[in-house]
């Protein structure tokens, strides 16, 4: 019976050209959002590169000024002096490390978050705050609609497309009269069933061969991560299909199935998420605004007991720098440097509390989200391609310890008067370097 349903429905469809227009339009409209996705991700990844390039050339004109100097004038003298000054070096707003959030193989499926935050930073490592978070961007528009990406198509186009040619699977035989003729021969209800079994089946190979294709606009795409992201998208339509099941054992009217459906997609793909959203925003309110005192900088005070006070501070936490020479032309870079060590102490407890509300809110969506099938597709398909809140905060944190570590190894030079070497300015620590570091600890 199921070969014959199967063979029944082929030769129907095949006599619709409103079926091969609406296969047509899905099948490239997929196409175009992975196109879409890969240009989004690799336009970041261009950036990305320019602002390493950017930094490159920075250090690389030092470089060259140490190797071809010009002490020709006073002034000129003034500037190579201070070439390799560790204090310098940590103060001068020029003086940029970069670091980036760098995509995954499948980030160009599901765009996620990074069209939200900002997906690299030049960084001062006088202080972490002081650049990152003047970079932090907020587009509403993203925030509500997102890119065009393949997670769009599948998780709010598919269905559209499977309620359009299911919404009837049932009403059509009763409105036709067929329903009780099917009965004489065998259960109805097992031929609709079958004929469920039919979409289902042209649906997921719609899906699948979709999915095959994304292969040939990624990189280096592993099995393992396509078939997990293959495993999301189909037990997603899997879900849809029994939602069309239930709403068919009504066994009402065609045009009622239609209007209950619909509403289905608009209330769980629109309606539930903007109201969680607007409860989380007033729960569980997250901004960047206490942050806004850390991220000028400051002009150092000319009063002699605030300078004090600074450098008392700044050894209760770095004893070892207590009896270094505070006297002297590098007297205003150590103080300097020691406000931005403190700087970034007393702002990291708001960078915790920054990432406990951003967590708080991500948990009540979640648990708001749970048996919401559309959100919860969509925060697995960020999750697999690593574009979700969670891979954005542990970005952060590792460019907080990169800056520290750049800060505390500029931090010792400054105070014990060693001049940097021209080799260490050459092979300065970058990010990569670091997190591969992080990696193998």
């Amino acid at each position: 019976m199921l070969k014959t349903v199967f063979i029944f429905e082929c030769k129907k469809l095949a006599a619709s050209r409103s079926f091969y227009f609406i296969v047509i339009c899905l099948l490239l409209t997929a196409i175009y959002s992975l196109y879409n996705g890969r240009k989004f991700i690799s336009g970041q990844q261009k950036n990305i590169q320019l602002a390493i390039a950017r930094e490159n050339i920075i250090f690389d004109e030092v470089v060259s000024r140490i190797q071809h100097p010009d002490t020709a004038t006073a002034d000129a003298k003034w500037a190579y002096s201070h070439l390799t000054d560790p204090g310098w070096i940590i103060t001068s707003p020029n003086k940029r490390w970069t670091s980036w959030w760098q995509p995954t193989q499948l980030s160009f499926l599901s765009i996620g978050n990074r069209d939200v935050y900002p997906y690299y930073h030049e960084l001062e490592p006088y202080s972490f705050y002081m650049r990152f978070f003047k970079n932090e961007i907020s587009s509403p528009f993203k925030l509500l609609y997102g890119n065009f990406d393949l997670a769009f198509v599948i998780t709010l186009l598919f269905p559209l497309f499977i309620i359009g040619f299911t919404f009837d699977v049932y009403a059509v035989e009763q409105e036709s009269g067929t329903y009780a003729l099917l009965n004489t021969v065998t259960r109805a209800d097992k031929i609709i069933l079958c004929k469920l079994l039919f979409y289902l089946a042209l649906t997921l190979a719609m899906i699948n061969i979709i999915l095959l294709v994304s292969l040939l606009f990624g990189n280096s795409i592993t099995i393992k991560q396509w078939f997990s992201y293959a495993t999301t998208a189909n037990l997603y339509i899997l879900t849809w299909f029994f939602i069309v099941y239930l709403v068919g054992l009504l066994k009402r009217s065609s045009v009622l199935n239609a209007i209950i459906l619909i509403s289905c997609w608009i209330f769980l793909s629109v309606g539930l998420p903007a109201i969680f959203n607007a409860v989380a925003n007033a729960s569980y309110p997250v901004n960047a605004e206490a942050f806004s005192k850390y991220i000028r900088r400051v002009q150092m005070s000319d009063n002699p007991a605030v300078k004090r006070s600074l450098l008392k501070e700044f050894y209760h936490y770095y004893p070892q720098y207590a009896n270094t020479d505070t006297i002297g032309p590098s007297y205003s870079n150590k103080l300097y440097t020691a406000y931005g060590n403190l700087n970034d102490r007393h702002a990291d407890p708001l960078l915790n509390e920054y990432f406990k509300q951003m967590q708080q809110r991500e948990d009540f969506l979640n648990a708001c989200n749970f048996f919401n099938p559309v959100t919860r597709c969509q925060q697995r398909f960020n999750t697999l391609s690593g574009t979700d809140l969670q891979s954005y905060i542990t970005y952060v944190k590792q460019v907080r310890q990169y800056v520290q570590g750049l800060k505390e190894n500029l931090t010792q030079k400054c105070f014990d008067g060693v001049p940097l070497k021209v080799s260490e300015l050459q092979h300065r620590l970058s990010f990569d370097q670091f997190n591969k570091s992080l990696k193998n600890k």
